[in-house]
């Protein structure tokens, strides 16, 4: 069973927001796909860290 995310762990707006940027400058700026950005931003932020040395 899956331990519960601590509220401390979870990303704030800022973080997020920063992530779903460079995913919007990768896909090209394009327009009405915010959303879509902001929410894969916060799933991969959401998730916990990598081992070292294992690629994402």
């Amino acid at each position: 069973m899956m331990e519960p995310i601590e509220p401390a762990a979870m990303p704030g707006p800022a973080e997020i927001a920063e992530l779903a940027y460079t995913y919007w400058l990768a896909d090209g700026c394009p327009d009405g796909r915010d959303l879509e950005h902001w929410l894969r931003a916060e799933a991969r932020l959401a998730r916990p860290p990598l081992e070292e040395g294992n690629p994402e």
